[in-house]
């Protein structure tokens, strides 16, 4: 949970930057995947006046499951889903280094 910590008091641009490069180390296979879900995630919240999941009903859906360290306290989850709607919010911007891929 460094990341929530770090990404919790920084400008929008700072946030991205460090969730950007927190990623950037995953291995390929989990950086395609997080990439699709979030990018996918962000088109399907372009919907919510007809689906009524905006970004922050689908990161209390997605993020305990995506971003949950094991035996983390529940208290925790309230970051880990503004963490994670931030991430679908600007999903397009913190993957951009995927698209030549």
């Amino acid at each position: 949970y460094s990341i929530i910590i770090i990404v919790d008091k920084k400008s929008v641009e700072s946030k991205i930057k460090v969730i950007t490069e927190t990623f950037e180390v995953l291995p390929a296979g989990n950086r395609a995947l997080i990439t699709f879900l979030c990018c996918f995630l962000n088109e399907f919240s372009n919907f919510s006046a007809k689906t009524q999941m905006n970004p922050s009903n689908l990161a209390t859906c997605f993020g305990p499951s995506i971003l949950k360290k094991s035996g983390a306290p529940l208290k925790d989850m309230s970051l880990v889903n503004e963490l994670f709607e931030f991430i679908i919010i600007h999903g397009l911007k913190i993957f951009s280094f995927e698209r030549e891929l």
